[in-house]
């Protein structure tokens, strides 16, 4: 079973929590016009029914927020478990990797003009209005509600203090919980640094591409980065390891057991996984799982609570993933994948099959466990974003 919560012409990345009253929210990032452009943020949608009709999306608007903002990306949201805990939403925001595509583009930057400030004539002109790279510094918001939203607080900025270079940051999943002790519990979430693949006004000479993880042992208060995850080697065809999933991969009813695992889309045509021991202190060097073949896309992995069980899964893992590897402008065949320990994989079901044709996707998963289901989230390329619905048996 499956359902629509979203249609526009560029809707992308979603991703799906639960209220603990039962509200699911979704949220995701568009645009009019298509990725990087000045007019992407983040919208939502509610559903009161099990994602079976959806709210009206809202555009993404803290509170006391000025109308000119920067494009959004990768929103994650997350419900933590400790009662009374509010809704967040993680985002990153660009602030200058920005490049033009026209003269009159060209001659503001060249005078040093942020695109904030430059006359509102370019915006009726596609070509003149900057275009944007991925990533900028992470965020975080938070709302009882799903509908209003506080003040966004940065936790890493794409300009740390010196002498660290500045790069972009993403982020692509959420959270997961992992005990820190016995009274406990440590937020563990993925990011990654990338440079821009192609020209771009920012400097982030000095930097290097890596992912790792942003640690948090006081509820969201303060925030710590921790790992630099990267394929060996040098150079600008350095394959990246980026949108990190983590899951919990210890025993559950160990509480000193704080292992991780992390999967990543890279553009190997398999998927690679890192392993932590110390709760996402440090990790191992990425290593491929040839049993998931990736074809440069997103994949989302979650640990399965069997029947009975709180907290962390106790059961088999899962990771929703395009089964199939690199075929040109194409991502289809969205798959379930089941293991037993993380690295041993099987396909366990079919979500979508259909391949359709260069620039056609299905792509970008995000699951949620409720009970006896999965829900899987993902982007229909010209569709929206779809809902599909998983009974565990």
């Amino acid at each position: 079973a499956g359902g629509r919560a979203h249609q526009r012409r560029y809707a992308h990345m979603p991703t799906i929590a639960r209220r603990p009253d039962g509200l699911l929210t979704v949220a995701w990032q568009a645009s009019a016009r298509g990725e990087g452009w000045a007019d992407q943020t983040i919208f939502t949608a509610m559903s009161r029914n099990e994602g079976r009709s959806w709210s009206k999306p809202e555009r993404f608007q803290p509170e006391g927020e000025p109308a000119h903002i920067f494009p959004r990306w990768g929103p994650a949201l997350f419900q933590p478990s400790t009662r009374g805990s509010p809704l967040h939403l993680f985002f990153s925001e660009s602030e200058d990797c920005w490049h033009c595509r026209h003269p009159e583009c060209e001659d503001h930057a060249a005078k040093g003009a942020r695109p904030s400030a430059w006359p509102e004539s370019l915006s009726n002109l596609d070509a003149a209005t900057p275009h944007w790279r991925a990533g900028g510094s992470i965020y975080v918001a938070l709302s009882t509600d799903a509908k209003a939203w506080g003040a966004p607080r940065l936790l890493l900025a794409q300009r740390p203090p010196a002498p660290a270079p500045a790069i972009p940051k993403v982020i692509a999943n959420p959270p997961v919980e992992v005990a820190c002790g016995e009274q406990c519990v440590r937020w563990v979430l993925p990011y990654w640094a990338q440079t821009p693949r192609a020209e771009a006004a920012c400097d982030t000479s000095g930097a290097e591409d890596h992912a790792g993880v942003l640690v948090s042992d006081d509820g969201g208060a303060t925030w710590m980065t921790h790992g630099h995850i990267r394929q060996p080697g040098d150079g600008w065809f350095l394959d990246r390891v980026i949108e990190g999933a983590v899951v919990v991969s210890g025993q559950a009813e160990r509480v000193e057991d704080t292992s991780l695992l992390q999967l990543f889309r890279t553009t190997r045509n398999v998927t690679y996984a890192a392993r932590s021991a110390d709760g996402g202190e440090t990790w191992t060097g990425p290593l491929e799982l040839p049993a998931l073949p990736n074809p440069n896309s997103k994949v989302h992995a979650l640990h399965v609570r069997l029947r009975g069980a709180a907290g962390n899964g106790n059961g088999p893992f899962l990771c929703a993933y395009n089964h199939h590897t690199q075929r040109f402008r194409e991502r289809s065949n969205l798959t379930l994948a089941v293991s037993g320990d993380g690295e041993l994989w099987r396909p366990l079901l079919v979500m979508q099959s259909e391949f359709r044709g260069e620039g056609k996707f299905f792509h970008y998963p995000h699951m949620l466990q409720h009970r006896c289901h999965i829900l899987v989230v993902y982007a229909n390329h010209g569709e929206g974003i779809m809902l599909h619905r998983v009974r565990l048996t």
